[in-house]
């Protein structure tokens, strides 16, 4: 029988057909495996922020739910559970901040209209606002969390996460309170500095007493003893926070 020509076109050894992995004709199709469009799975469950990005999404009907509750002083947990969330507390403290420097800013520029005086920007900057009134929600929380953990032994399921997030739902009464500031701040011609100290410590303190019951509600739970004490808790660093706060910054716009 003739050997087959090895210089002919169709020549194939038979060798490299049988076990060649590059083979063209007996060789399997070689595939990729398929990448998985679940990246959470695709790195073999390992959250690589993805558990910290879902944080940052809630819906809006749950949204203005919760909302509404720390307006209206209601507890935001849902059938006895609280799933937190950083989105909202992030944009209610930004917009706390905002809504104190407009109070402030436009307050000056309307009085200096009115007394025929030009515009001056002294004292009235964004960035401590942007920066002070976001490092209260954080801090606070993280504050209360450690003397509430380590120096009084409370075992609660508000962990750090919880707190920093129902502290800024908190802030959103904050919002409306800025706009009493900036009544008062007009009304500097037609009322006694007295009355006028007087009105700036009312609405602040409406400010503290709402903050206070709206955390009060959160952590009034089956275990009255540890949920009175973290309380007690949040409310005193609260109350020294804030205080430090605005002595810090009076001191910046002095």
């Amino acid at each position: 029988m003739d050997e087959p020509n090895p210089f002919a076109d169709d020549y194939v050894a038979n060798d490299y057909a049988k076990n060649s992995y590059g083979s063209a004709i007996d060789g399997p199709m070689s595939s990729e495996a398929p990448i998985s469009a679940d990246l959470h799975t695709a790195k073999g469950g390992t959250p690589s922020g993805g558990k910290y990005a879902e944080l940052y999404q809630v819906e809006d009907e749950l949204l203005r739910s919760r909302l509404k509750s720390a307006l209206k002083l209601q507890s935001l947990e849902s059938e006895g559970v609280y799933e937190p969330d950083l989105y909202a507390p992030t944009w209610v403290t930004l917009t706390v901040a905002a809504a104190l420097y407009l109070s402030r800013s436009l307050s000056t520029l309307v009085l200096g209209l009115i007394h025929g005086l030009p515009p001056s920007v002294a004292g009235h900057e964004l960035m401590p606002y942007l920066v002070m009134v976001p490092f209260y929600g954080l801090a606070t929380p993280l504050v209360v969390h450690i003397v509430a953990r380590f120096l009084f032994k409370i075992q609660s399921g508000w962990g750090i996460v919880e707190l920093v997030s129902i502290y800024g739902y908190s802030m959103v009464i904050w919002v409306p309170l800025a706009a009493a500031f900036f009544v008062l701040r007009l009304l500097v011609d037609l009322l006694p500095g007295a009355v006028l100290l007087v009105g700036h410590i009312t609405v602040a303190t409406v400010g503290v007493l709402h903050t206070t019951l709206f955390l009060y509600r959160q952590f009034k739970g089956p275990e009255e003893s540890d949920g009175k004490k973290l309380w007690a808790i949040a409310a005193s660093v609260s109350a020294i926070c804030a205080a430090t706060l605005r002595l810090a910054f009076n001191s910046w716009a002095s």
